[in-house]
């Protein structure tokens, strides 16, 4: 019988309560709850470009490819139910497959969605020139499009939510964020490198912590009239953007929003921004009518 190429990372069955891991080699660490078994730890600097996940594991936690320089594509079992590591866009993973019959997730075209409507990673290492989000997707999962190299993304309007860290450090260019969006997380789009120009939906009532910070080639931004809240850092070390226009109805503005950005900032006569800009010592231009559209 020929012998596997793909050997198994030990898991541990059968356990009642969490075992003292005492000091071993991490690549053989695993533990056990009461639900069935997780996977604590992929083997550091394993040589395999592909690795199908064990059956009977149910539940990957944060960090557990901490060391996977290799791996190319990874298998998902029937088992499978939770998906939690933040590891995988750290490397070159260029494919994600799910078994047909696992409950919770879902594979297409190597990228990984769950059957609540949310795309919950796209492969780092996955070169494409556009990606367009498919268009029963309502959410985009934190660190899902996580440092990834495609530089054309296309939201579409199923789109409700868009989650903490979700574009984190993404190489996308420009970005239409439609009116079905409600909710864009802090950093959504923190450290894009190549960003330069993004549009906000209507209905986004607030622009998170960070969410736009340290994006150096940012050149323009369109914020939505409705917009309320711009969040502490949301625009800080933007060193492109050279002003931006904000809306009447905005009354909330943190202090840190536009930090280490020269941009100035335009607003109507005695708006809540002239105001704010006044008492920061911001440069503002006064705009007798918004040229909002």
């Amino acid at each position: 019988m020929e012998r596997s190429r793909f050997t198994p990372v030990p898991v541990c069955k059968g356990l009642r309560s969490r075992p003292t891991i005492p000091t071993i080699a991490i690549s053989t660490a695993c533990s056990s709850i009461k639900e069935g078994t997780v996977l604590i730890r992929y083997p550091r600097n394993r040589a395999d470009a592909r690795w199908e996940i064990p059956e009977g594991v149910k539940r990957i936690p944060k960090y557990s490819f901490s060391g996977a320089p290799n791996l190319v594509e990874i298998a998902f079992p029937e088992s499978l139910v939770s998906f939690e590591t933040t590891d995988l866009s750290r490397y070159p993973l260029e494919k994600i497959v799910v078994a047909p019959s696992n409950p919770k997730f879902f594979d297409r075209d190597g990228v990984l969605f769950d059957k609540s409507g949310a795309l919950l990673r796209y492969p780092r290492g996955k070169k494409e020139a556009r990606y367009e989000i498919p268009n029963d997707v309502e959410s985009i999962a934190s660190l899902a499009f996580a440092r990834v190299e495609t530089e054309d993304l296309a939201i579409p309007t199923s789109v409700k939510k868009i989650d903490d860290n979700a574009f984190f450090g993404a190489a996308v260019r420009r970005l239409e964020i439609p009116d079905s969006v409600e909710t864009i997380g802090d950093q959504a789009f923190y450290r894009c490198p190549n960003l330069v120009d993004v549009k906000i939906g209507a209905n986004v009532k607030r622009i998170g912590v960070a969410a736009l910070m340290d994006c150096p080639d940012l050149e323009r931004v369109a914020l939505p009239d409705g917009l309320e809240t711009i969040d502490r850092q949301a625009f800080a070390k933007t060193p492109a953007l050279k002003s931006i226009e904000l809306p009447e109805k905005l009354s909330n503005i943190d202090a840190t929003a536009f930090d280490h950005s020269a941009a100035v900032l335009r607003a109507t006569r005695d708006s809540y921004p002239h105001r704010w800009a006044e008492n920061a010592g911001r440069a503002f231009d006064v705009l007798e009518t918004s040229n909002r559209q």
